[in-house]
């Protein structure tokens, strides 16, 4: 006999991404977990992961790039 959908919905497990959005929005987070954003980047956000990316470039790429340009 098949499983009608209300059952077989049942059986579904939720993703590992959709669980931590749920876990952020409890919390009131900040969610980058998906890489898709509704709002403006913070400046402090922005301008660290400026300052991370140059950094990696220069240490594993052996490039060195201005995080402010």
């Amino acid at each position: 006999m098949p499983l009608s959908l209300s059952k077989k919905s049942s059986l579904i497990a939720q993703s590992e991404i959709r669980s931590m959005t749920l876990e952020c929005a409890r919390v009131g987070g900040i969610n980058l977990a998906q890489g898709v954003r509704d709002k403006e980047v913070p400046l402090p956000v922005r301008s660290g992961a400026h300052e991370a990316i140059a950094r990696k470039m220069l240490e594993y790429n052996g490039i060195s790039a201005d995080p402010e340009s």
